[in-house]
């Protein structure tokens, strides 16, 4: 049994992964000839487009939700879309760098019954991340309405 997946008013859709969770990336052509990423899940579509890129596709997505795929900047160059390892982090440690960078005013209160865990988290606090990186992150969250 096959089910048909396909973007609201999309020329062309490719599903790319799916979690255990039933979620699944892909990518899809809006009417403009525009390639867009793509989230499913619970029957909802969210685009994923990074800021500035003319071209954005998912690949992948883990148990967890992070999803992993490309991008095309403005100037034509490729780059994958996985902060976390592209900064030799943790996705946790990216998210709390991400957090802390959005004010000086924030307090990052975050639980582990780990050691490792504490210093993985305490590590997050000496991550930089550049005006793309910080720019990508703001994309992933306003995917899912994270207000500032």
């Amino acid at each position: 049994m096959f089910t048909t997946i396909d973007v609201p008013s999309a020329t062309f859709t490719s599903a790319f992964g799916i979690s255990p969770h039933s979620d699944i990336v892909g990518s899809y052509d809006s009417p403009d000839g525009r390639r867009h990423g793509y989230l499913l899940s619970h029957g909802k579509f969210t685009p994923i487009d990074v800021p500035g890129a003319t071209l954005t596709f998912a690949f992948g997505i883990n148990p967890h939700g992070d999803i992993v795929g490309g991008y095309i900047d403005a100037d034509g160059v490729g780059h994958g879309l996985d902060a976390a390892g592209r900064l030799g982090a943790t996705p946790m440690q990216v998210a709390l760098a991400w957090l802390l960078h959005r004010s000086p005013n924030i307090l990052l209160i975050p639980g582990t019954s780990s050691v490792a865990h504490l210093r993985d988290n305490m590590a997050a606090g000496q991550l930089t991340l550049s005006p793309q990186t910080l720019a990508e992150l703001d994309g992933i969250a306003a995917l899912v309405d994270v207000k500032h």
